[in-house]
């Protein structure tokens, strides 16, 4: 009775700190993110012109990216928590990479917004646009502002309308293989009937 307490208790420990650790690994990423996007320089010009090449760059890096969490969360033994931390990653690009873009963009030409964009203004009207809620506050101004506002609209059609579908996709297929419990709660097919009794099939007597 002891060892199966003590089994218990181990197992409970294990579970909190999985847990624990699916909520640390997502918002530390997102932290990591967004600190870097601070520190980036955009002043003058020049540097706000490389940025804008960069953000061009950045957009085949957020794809690559994608891809390659595909892969990370299908093979992941914690398929939910992978999927979970991709789609964190992959949005947290996706946000301070278009942010940087509006910021450099007023950099290089003031009146291509409504009002000044800092880099808070940047990730604010980016949140905007990807939610499609739309204040109204700031507003593209130029024709090339509205033309990478149009790119972050169409890219993030993608992203919310395939990533996750995907991302899900590949968690429950690995969930499957390494968790049918967790696989009948992401709504697999035939898990369901594991989810009422671990052990398989009952034989009564």
């Amino acid at each position: 009775m002891a060892n199966g307490a003590e089994g218990s208790t181990g197992a409970d420990r294990v579970s909190r700190g999985s847990l624990l650790g699916s909520l640390l690994r997502p918002l530390g990423i997102l932290t990591l993110t967004l600190i870097i996007y601070s520190l980036v320089p955009i002043e003058g010009p020049q540097v706000a012109g490389l940025a804008l090449v960069g953000v061009g760059i950045g957009v085949l890096v957020i794809l690559a990216v994608f891809a390659r969490q595909v892969s990370r969360v299908a093979n992941s033994d914690h398929p939910v928590r992978a999927a979970v931390e991709a789609l964190v990653l992959v949005f947290g690009l996706f946000v301070c990479l278009f942010a940087l873009a509006y910021v450099a963009l007023c950099e290089v030409d003031p009146t291509s917004f409504s009002k000044d964009i800092t880099k808070v203004a940047g990730i604010y009207f980016t949140v905007t646009i990807l939610t499609t809620v739309g204040f109204g506050d700031i507003t593209a101004a130029t024709e090339t502002a509205q033309i990478v506002v149009t790119l972050q609209m169409l890219i993030g059609l993608f992203l919310i309308g395939t990533a996750v579908k995907v991302l899900t996709r590949s968690a429950r297929t690995a969930a499957e293989t390494h968790n049918p419990h967790v696989a009948a709660l992401l709504g697999s097919d035939g898990g369901a009937g594991h989810l009422d009794d671990p052990s398989g099939p009952s034989t009564s007597e």
